[in-house]
C-alpha cells in the first residue's frame, strides 16, 4: 500500500477521476486521508451506478481488490449486484468465490443478482456454495444455510441452464467439495431442493433415466456408503453403513420424485405406477402417490385403486390414495 510523502488533495483527485490515486488515499494511514478518499469512491459508485457505468465499477472495484481496499470493494461489488448487467458477472463471480469475501450481506446480494443476470458462467460457483464454509460475524446466524437457500433460488430461476450441472453434482457430489466442513449427503440435498424448485421440464428426462437405471443407481449407493461422516453414521445410530447407503438412496430418490412432481409432466406417470407396481419402499409408494395425484393423469386411476384393495383401509398409504384420486377426479371435471 503506498503512502503520500504529503497529503494527497481528494477534492482534485475526485475532479480528475483519478481512480488509481483516490484508491492510494483510501489506503493512506490518517483517517484524515483515507475518510474523504473513501467518500469520494462512493460517490463515484453511486453516479456510475445511476447511469449504468459498468466499466468504471468494475474499475474501481478491481483497483480496491489489488489494493485490499475491502470497504471500497464490498460498495463496488453491491453496486455491481443491483445493476444485474451480463457484464458484472465475471466480478461478482470472484468476489463470491474469494474465501475472504467481505461478509456475508455482500454475499448475499451477489448470489440472488447471479440468478437474475441468468448467465450461464454462474451455475458452477452457485453451486460451489452448496459445499462452501462460511464463517462470518454475526453468531446468531446461520450464514452457510442462510447462502445456501439463496443459491437454490436462484439456480432454479436458471431453469434449463442449470439442469445439466445440477444433475451432474447430484450424480458426483465430491466434485463439488470445495469446503472443510462439506459432505456428499449436504451437496446433495441442496442440489435436489435446487431441482425442486426449478420446475423446468428440461431436466425430466435425465431425471427419469437416473431412477430407472440400476448401474447408475448401483453406483451411486456404493458413492453414498464410501462418503458417509462419522456425524451421518452417528445420526444413523444402529444401522449397518450398508443400511444407511440404502437410506440416504432412498431419501434421494425421493427428493427426485419430488422434483419431478413439480414439473407436472405426463412422462413422469408411468415411472411412478411402475415403482407403486414394484412394492418399493413405503416412503417412495407414499410420495410416488402423492405426485400421481398432483399431476392429475387418469392413467393412475386402476393402479391406486389396486392399491386400495390390498392395503389396510386406515393405512397412511390408503388415506395418500383416496387423496390422490379426489384430486384426478375433480381434474376430470
Amino acid at each position: 500500500m503506498g503512502i503520500f510523502s504529503r497529503k494527497p488533495n481528494t477534492k482534485k483527485l475526485k475532479e480528475k477521476r483519478d481512480i488509481e490515486g483516490l484508491i492510494e488515499a483510501a489506503g493512506h494511514i490518517s483517517s484524515r486521508v483515507y475518510e474523504p478518499a473513501r467518500h469520494a469512491l462512493q460517490d463515484i459508485i453511486d453516479k456510475s451506478e445511476a447511469a449504468g457505468d459498468v466499466e468504471t465499477i468494475t474499475k474501481i472495484y478491481q483497483a480496491a481488490m489489488a489494493h485490499s481496499v475491502l470497504t471500497v470493494r464490498a460498495g463496488a461489488i453491491r453496486s455491481l449486484a443491483k445493476i444485474k448487467d451480463k457484464g458484472t458477472v465475471e466480478p461478482l463471480i470472484e468476489t463470491l468465490r474469494d474465501p475472504m469475501c467481505p461478509s456475508d450481506v455482500t454475499a448475499g446480494e451477489i448470489i440472488p443478482a447471479l440468478g437474475d443476470i441468468n448467465d450461464e458462467r454462474a451455475v458452477k460457483p452457485l453451486i460451489e456454495v452448496f459445499s462452501r464454509k462460511y464463517v462470518y460475524f454475526d453468531p446468531q446466524r446461520d450464514s452457510s444455510y442462510f447462502l445456501r437457500n439463496l443459491a437454490v433460488e436462484a439456480l432454479a430461476k436458471m431453469k434449463e441452464k442449470a439442469v445439466g450441472p445440477l444433475i451432474e453434482a447430484l450424480l458426483h457430489p465430491e466434485d463439488w467439495n470445495v469446503g472443510d466442513d462439506s459432505t456428499v449427503w449436504n451437496v446433495r440435498h441442496y442440489v435436489a431442493r435446487a431441482l425442486f424448485e426449478n420446475k423446468d421440464k428440461s431436466m425430466v428426462e435425465p431425471l427419469i433415466r437416473l431412477l430407472k437405471d440400476r448401474e447408475s443407481n448401483e453406483k451411486l449407493r456404493h458413492k453414498l456408503y464410501e462418503g458417509l461422516s462419522e456425524t451421518d453414521i452417528m445420526i444413523y445410530s444402529g444401522k449397518t453403513k450398508d443400511e444407511i447407503a440404502a437410506e440416504l438412496l432412498r431419501q434421494l430418490h425421493t427428493h427426485i420424485i419430488g422434483a419431478l412432481g413439480e414439473t407436472k409432466d405426463e412422462r413422469v406417470v408411468e415411472l411412478l405406477i411402475e415403482i407403486l407396481g414394484k412394492g418399493e419402499d413405503i416412503t417412495l409408494r407414499q410420495v410416488s402417490v402423492y405426485t400421481l395425484g398432483k399431476i392429475g393423469d387418469e392413467r393412475a386411476v386402476e393402479p391406486l385403486n389396486k392399491i386400495l384393495k390390498t392395503e389396510a383401509k386406515d393405512s397412511d398409504l390408503s388415506r395418500s390414495v383416496k387423496e390422490a384420486l379426489e384430486k384426478i377426479n375433480q381434474k376430470r371435471g
